[in-house]
């Protein structure tokens, strides 16, 4: 029997001795019994466990084998016999400093690889302060992910130059970055600018046409002024990004795609969707990542480093003679409150640039408004005004009725030609100017 059971332990030993891990057997009370060739080295001469006897799942260890610092995974569980009765305590140890180095090289790379595309961005974008620090931040963390971004910014500000930078940082970058202004196309015709068509689907649709969204596939689709969409297209792009196909107007073919969608808006999009003017669920939906960038009279400090960008952006062909801005210059330049943001100053800049006869840009080469900007306040107050009454759901008689006039008048009441400024049949438009008493305009 003594034989037998001696048998037994060494046939026990030889597996525990052949487990890469290292294993040591206690009795009942927690005194050492045996264990793999590894215990006595790891135990260091304890009777005991490292791990309290009855400690719950795995626990990490920090100990010193032969000189050096190593981690293990540690694991201590009970035994019991056939009737139940507890005899004994096996603890594992398993040695995971290899993977922990790991786990840490891949984290020190990761955050380089995060800051070279931060130092990456810097170069395609000038900004400096906390928050331009912030928009960057957020555009290399969007950049790491797949999610929907809604991009917030006065108009100018650079809302298309932040969707390329998250595109150009993104796994997608070697697939199409379509961008296409949701406020600058007829609902009828962005449908099928964004779905496709069928060829026959419609008066003109002389051939079949992708779309943009299977022109973007795997790629970015860049939708600017999403806030000025109508309910109705709000609907068909929110069963597309539910559903992530689409379906060509006149086909009954679905087509999947794997797209990438970036939005833009100057509009308050939740103060739409309080007043109805603005789904909720496509809200949602497209503002998972929301990124606000600063309109530029809050970023004062980068007026002169944008506009030595413009400058030498717009003088690529002659090197040597590059233009400089006098004090005086760049002091209009930082004064200047600049309502249309960054479009504004590099019109101005390459206005700047043409009118100056000299190497140094005097304040008398710059735009009027800039000179003169108390006069432009009229200005303002009337755009204001015409802004509100175009925003308001309210007056939107008074806004058809004034687009209709005024297209008549710049085409001589040609109704052909009015009709296809306003993207609408010759019948529409001469119904709708017989509604608003539009008669006194000539016809033909």
């Amino acid at each position: 029997m003594r034989d037998d059971l001696e048998k037994e332990k060494r046939m026990l030993q030889s597996i525990l001795f052949g487990i890469r891990d290292c294993v040591s057997i206690f009795d009942e009370n927690g005194r050492y019994m045996f264990g793999s060739p590894e215990s006595s080295a790891l135990h260091g001469g304890r009777t005991s466990p490292l791990l309290p006897l009855g400690a719950e799942g795995p626990v990490e260890l920090a100990l010193t084998v032969d000189g050096q610092a190593r981690q293990f995974l540690g694991e201590i569980r009970p035994i019991h016999d056939h009737e139940g009765r507890l005899f004994a305590h096996a603890e594992t140890l398993t040695d995971i400093t290899d993977n922990v180095r790991l786990a840490e090289r891949e984290r020190e790379l990761f955050h380089f690889k995060r800051q070279k595309r931060r130092s990456d961005l810097q170069t395609e974008m000038i900004g400096s302060g906390r928050e331009m620090e912030g928009v960057f931040e957020t555009i290399v963390r969007c950049a790491e992910v797949d999610s929907s971004v809604l991009i917030n910014g006065e108009t100018g500000v650079g809302k298309e130059v932040a969707a390329r930078a998250i595109h150009g940082q993104s796994h997608r970058k070697e697939k199409p970055f379509v961008a296409v202004n949701c406020g600058a196309l007829p609902e009828t015709l962005l449908e099928s600018e964004l779905f496709g068509h069928v060829r026959g689907a419609f008066t003109g649709a002389i051939s079949d046409r992708a779309g943009l969204f299977r022109e973007a596939h795997e790629g970015t689709l860049f939708l600017d002024e999403i806030g000025e969409l109508d309910t109705g297209m709000q609907v068909k792009l929110l069963r597309v990004l539910q559903e992530r196909k689409v379906r060509p107007v006149g086909s009954d073919r679905f087509y999947p795609v794997d797209v990438r969608i970036i939005c833009a808006t100057n509009r308050d999009l939740q103060a739409g969707v309080r007043q109805g003017r603005f789904r909720m669920d496509l809200y949602y939906r497209v503002a998972v990542i929301p990124l606000l960038i600063p309109p530029l009279r809050e970023r004062s400090q980068d007026i002169l480093r944008l506009a030595g960008h413009f400058i030498d952006k717009h003088q690529k062909k002659d090197r040597r003679h590059l233009k400089t801005l006098s004090l005086a210059a760049r002091q209009l330049l930082q004064q200047y409150p600049w309502p249309g943001n960054i479009r504004e100053l590099e019109n101005a800049i390459e206005h700047a640039l043409a009118m100056s006869r000299e190497m140094e840009i005097t304040p008398a080469c710059l735009p009027l408004q800039i000179l003169y900007p108390e006069l432009q306040a009229p200005m303002a107050a009337q755009e204001t005004h015409f802004a509100s009454v175009m925003n308001d759901p309210s007056k939107r008689h008074e806004r058809e009725h004034r687009a209709i006039v005024d297209a008549l008048a710049r085409h001589d009441g040609h109704l052909g030609a009015a009709a296809a400024e306003l993207s609408i049949s010759r019948v529409t438009l001469w119904r709708k100017r017989k509604k608003y008493g539009c008669i006194s305009s000539v016809s033909r």
